[in-house]
């Protein structure tokens, strides 16, 4: 990593101590994961980790609607120039040093509504929860931590790596959620 980098997280560390995030307010609407429109987002660190998420999509794309896949890193010397198609690569540099979202970013963020956020990501990291609270969706799922827990509508703790069986928890929980549809 180099020196600029290592100063970018030093300060990032320390400004992220005294920041907040908005409330996600629940639609109170149903939601069908099957049939609504969907948005991943995950957050990685390395080419490898970026590999098997897209791998992983491939095949949630056969069964899901999916319609964007929102991957954030916080390794900025990897290149994310050539993204995949329905990718959408966002890294610290789309923010300004107090956290709100540059040109590029914003414009997506404002352009893009979905039925569904279905969040990936494990560690909490300030940029990647501004991100999630960014997007506009009627329903929020992700990975519970006690930092994060107010920006998803459904939080489950569950300990694998593994997406597929993260997505079915998820699937599966959001179908017991909505019995009385």
């Amino acid at each position: 990593m180099s020196f600029r980098n290592k100063i970018l997280y030093l300060i990032d560390g320390l400004i992220a101590k005294n920041r907040t995030l908005p409330r996600h307010i629940p639609s109170g609407q149903p939601v069908v994961v099957e049939k609504s429109s969907i948005v991943f987002v995950f957050n990685y660190s390395s080419g490898e980790e970026l590999v098997t998420i897209i791998n992983f999509v491939k095949n949630a794309r056969m069964k899901l609607e999916l319609n964007y896949v929102v991957v954030y890193t916080n390794n900025l010397e990897i290149d994310t120039s050539e993204a995949e198609e329905g990718f959408f690569h966002v890294n610290r540099y789309d923010f300004n040093l107090i956290g709100r979202a540059k040109n590029r970013l914003a414009d997506w963020l404002n352009s893009n509504s979905f039925d569904t956020l279905i969040s990936f990501f494990d560690n909490p990291d300030y940029y990647c929860d501004k991100l999630v609270s960014g997007i506009n969706s009627k329903f929020k799922a992700g990975k519970y931590h006690k930092k994060n827990v107010d920006l998803y509508d459904l939080t489950i703790v569950q300990q694998t790596g593994n997406y597929s069986k993260q997505l079915e928890f998820f699937i599966h929980y959001i179908d017991k959620l909505n019995i009385n549809r």
